[in-house]
């Protein structure tokens, strides 16, 4: 099941935004907007390749995983381990929204992962957007109140 061009551009872009400034946040790494961008259209690049080009299906959540915590380290320019660790906390908060979100729509609904994943509809965007919502309280602790699991975000890290 190919992902739409659209859902690539708008709900994944902005999902693996959100992933990856809240585990790098919840981490105390800082770095800027670029980075995060450079990560974010790698990332979807990687994505269209798995599921558009080659067509992996299911499997393909593990290795845009690995691909994610590799990127972060390397334009990031952190540790393996602070990478992986960053990566591992944005997709916890991820799944916790999905889950609760996608969980009601196909129940209440009758809306299913094949149609929301198509783009069929706008309302499919705005589902798939609404999954987000882990992510963005994630970010919003982040943020405004600077929440922090583990602080590896010394000097050597800090790229503000």
């Amino acid at each position: 099941m190919e992902i739409a061009t659209g859902i690539l551009l708008t709900v994944a872009l902005v999902e693996v935004l959100l992933m990856s400034y809240v585990g790098l946040g919840l981490v105390g790494v800082k770095t800027g907007f670029k980075d995060y961008l450079k990560v974010g259209l790698l990332y979807i690049l990687g994505l269209w390749v798995l599921r558009n080009l080659i067509r992996l299906y299911g499997f393909h959540s593990l290795i845009l995983l690995l691909f994610l915590v590799l990127l972060i380290k390397f334009i990031v320019k952190v540790e393996l381990w602070v990478a992986a660790t960053a990566t591992l906390l944005g997709w916890i908060f991820l799944l916790i929204g999905e889950s609760f979100v996608l969980g009601f729509v196909v129940e209440q609904f009758g809306i299913s992962l094949k149609e929301l994943i198509a783009g069929s509809s706008w309302i499919s965007y705005i589902i798939l957007l609404m999954t987000q919502f882990g992510l963005v309280i994630g970010a919003i602790l982040v943020h405004f109140f600077e929440l922090k699991i583990i602080d590896l975000g010394s000097e050597k890290y800090d790229r503000i």
